[in-house]
């Protein structure tokens, strides 16, 4: 990227790319807040009773079949 003053030995910068404010930790606190809901976890049982598939060649073959788990 070539700067507006001609010089190319630094990238430009835009510091509209960047959020600078004294709410920034504010703002880093709010999104790394893990309260979102989400689904509980499977019970010990359900995992356990997965068919268990040895992967072979043939399974990466690219026909458009899928592995167990993405069906």
């Amino acid at each position: 990227m070539r700067r507006p003053d001609g010089a190319d030995d630094l990238p430009a910068i835009d510091p509209g790319d960047y959020f600078t404010s004294p709410n920034l930790n504010a703002l880093i606190d709010v999104l790394m807040q893990d309260d979102r809901p989400r689904p509980a976890a499977a019970p010990e049982l359900a995992i356990v009773s997965l068919p268990k598939v040895r992967i072979s060649p043939s399974h990466l073959s690219v026909d458009g079949s899928e592995c167990p788990m993405c069906k």
